[in-house]
């Protein structure tokens, strides 16, 4: 186990510039917040959505 431990503490100390690592983590947080984000306004999209569907089908009040 410390040599688990002590390459995972190289890894992070090491600055080599970006890494295939770092950006596949930068890409992981973009999916959790695109996941996050369509669930938080996903419901009331579908509100507008329906809204806009029912005003195209039946036309302009009057």
């Amino acid at each position: 186990m410390p040599r688990f431990t002590s390459r995972c503490r190289d890894f992070l100390i090491n600055d080599d510039g970006p890494t295939a690592s770092e950006y596949a983590i930068l890409l992981s947080l973009v999916v959790v917040m695109s996941i996050v984000a369509l669930r938080a306004f996903g419901g009331g999209m579908i509100g507008i959505t329906k809204t806009l569907r029912s005003a195209m089908v039946d036309g302009p009040e009057r």
